[in-house]
Parts: C-alpha cells; structure tokens; sequence
C-alpha cells in the first residue's frame, strides 16, 4: 500500500499541514447582483465556508425586490383576475420559504466570515419559526384579559425589544467587514 506523501511547503520546511477548506479558491470574493443570486440558489444548502459582505446583501436585495414585485402582481391580480389571485394567495406561503431557505444558509457563511459562531443563526431562525408564535399567543391573551391599556403598551414594548434584539444583532453582525486572514471557518480574501 502506497501513502501520498504531500509536496513540499513554498518555504522549504517539512511541516505542510495543508487543510482544504482553507484553499484560497473557497475565500469570499466581491461579487455583483446577478452572481450573488446566482450562488445563494446554487448554494442553498451550503452552511459551511464563508460569504462576502456583497453576496449576502446584493441576495437580501433580490430578496426584498422579489417579495416587493410579487405583492404588486398578486394586488394587480386580485383587482383584475380574482380566480388567479387565488392561485397566488395560495402561493404566497410557498414563495417566501423558497427564497427564505438560501438566505439562511448565506447568513450562516456570512457569520462565519466574521469570525463567529453559526449557532446564532439556527438560534434566531428556531426562535422565529418556534417561539414566535408562541409569544404572539401569549401576547394576544394579555392585551385582550386586561383593561388597562398602559399594562398592554408596557407588554407590547417589552416583546417587540425582545424579538428586536437578536434581529438588530443580526444586522449588526452581516454589516461588519470579514476577517482579514483565515479563520475557523475558511481562508480570507486574497
């Protein structure tokens, strides 16, 4: 049985403990529009690596001109073709999930370019789809069974800051710039 032996480190040292995942081929690059677009859906089940500033805003875009332009069809529909509105009423919880899944996945790579943690995401994602409903629930029972409109405000307040706190971290977090060099996660920009 052969054993590949690896080539030779550029300095010449023995040492070569090359890691694939740190090839500079997979480093976040810069990337236009239609490219970003183009990688969030070819890459929509890819946690791993790393997402340029660029690629997750230029999709977040996408993201919200598509959802934008879908509501102004299905409200031209409704008023002229009520029998297709529906067909894209019954749309409308499908469409978004579509376009939600690859956004995920790139916030993820787009954490892990700034040197932290992806549980974050999964966190915020599992809270929105879990616990908002729940809070929403708990929320509407509150302000219903209680009379006093400043108790119900001071409720409101409360689970709106709340639900507002990772979502601002999240924003915060996608607006810094990537590591420089390599992290954990993959190489840097070249």
């Amino acid at each position: 049985m052969s054993e590949e032996i690896p080539p030779p480190h550029p300095d010449g040292s023995a040492l070569n403990f090359y890691n694939p995942s740190l090839d500079p081929g997979k480093a976040p690059k810069s990337v236009g529009f239609r490219e970003s677009v183009a990688r969030a859906f070819t890459q929509f089940l890819k946690f791993s690596g790393r997402a340029s500033r660029s690629e997750y805003w230029w999709y977040f875009f996408f993201l919200l001109l598509s959802q934008t332009l879908y509501a102004c069809l299905l409200g031209l529909l409704q008023r002229n073709y009520s029998s297709l509105a529906h067909i894209g009423a019954g749309l409308t919880g499908v469409i978004p999930v579509l376009l939600v899944i690859p956004l995920i996945a790139l916030a993820t790579r787009r954490i892990q370019d700034t040197g932290r943690s992806p549980k974050f995401v999964f966190g915020f994602v599992a809270g929105i789809f879990l616990l908002a409903p729940i809070v929403a629930s708990i929320f509407f029972v509150v302000v219903v069974s209680t009379e006093n409109a400043f108790a119900s405000q001071v409720i409101l307040t409360l689970v709106s800051a709340a639900m507002a706190v990772p979502a601002i971290y999240l924003l915060v977090t996608t607006l810094r710039p990537g590591t420089a060099g390599a992290n954990a996660y993959g190489p840097g920009k070249q």
